[in-house]
């Protein structure tokens, strides 16, 4: 879309990719979820992270599709930025990888990356082995660093 939109990190932008009008639409699910679901498949990870709330239709769409074939499920989990208030109070919901297993975090649209390196940050110093980031949408606004 074009227009005056205020992004998350607080930037202005004359357009706004909203995901959720492809990841939320059955063929654009289908489309996102398989493409992920091969590529996680070659690099051998099996749990993928999703950023909140963005990427959160997009790793169960992947949890779902995995799911169908009994060999190979991919598990996922998401981060919040913020703990909520009830249950547990935790920042990240899901299925978690072991030790050591390689994880995948995924972001639906990176303008400066700060959301998507929070939660590898996050995920990080929980212990887990984050050895990919993977985006559906990168603006390249931004100077993210990760490593």
């Amino acid at each position: 879309m074009f227009g005056e939109f205020t992004l998350s990190s607080g930037k202005k932008s004359d357009y706004y990719f909203d995901s959720k009008k492809l990841t939320m639409e059955p063929a654009g699910a289908r489309f996102v979820a398989r493409h992920l679901v091969d590529y996680l498949d070659a690099e051998g990870i099996g749990y993928v992270g999703g950023v909140a709330y963005g990427a959160i239709p997009i790793v169960s769409q992947v949890v779902m599709l995995s799911g169908m074939r009994e060999d190979k499920p991919i598990r996922a989990f998401y981060h919040r930025k913020e703990s909520k208030e009830h249950g547990t109070a935790a920042t990240a919901e899901g299925q978690f990888p072991p030790k050591g297993e390689p994880v995948a975090i995924v972001e639906d649209v990176v303008t400066t990356g700060g959301s998507l390196l929070a939660s590898i940050q996050d995920a990080e110093e929980k212990g887990y082995n984050v050895t990919h980031a993977l985006t559906l949408v990168d603006a390249d606004e931004g100077q993210a660093v990760w490593r």
